[in-house]
């Protein structure tokens, strides 16, 4: 990758939003890739970036609150244990 002083603005502009949405969603891996080397960093971000979008597409809204649910429903007590 070409570092940031020489891409046109509107790519520079458009890695800066992948950063963006790696730093907010995956702080951890996100602190991680900092331990990168600086040229490949943008990569990542970008990767991540697609990688998040596509999920967010993917999952319909309230995913996570209904499998909350059926999680919690599998805990229940007097459920056999074959069934968790």
């Amino acid at each position: 990758m070409a570092s940031s002083g020489t891409l046109a603005p509107e790519l520079a502009a458009a890695y800066e939003e992948c950063r963006r949405i790696h730093a907010t969603h995956g702080r951890t891996y996100y602190l991680a890739t900092r331990m990168l080397p600086r040229d490949p960093r943008p990569d990542v971000w970008r990767l991540y970036a697609f990688a998040r979008l596509a999920d967010d597409l993917l999952a319909p809204p309230g995913a996570l609150a209904m499998w909350a649910v059926v999680r919690a429903a599998r805990r229940r007590p007097g459920r056999p244990a074959a069934n968790r």
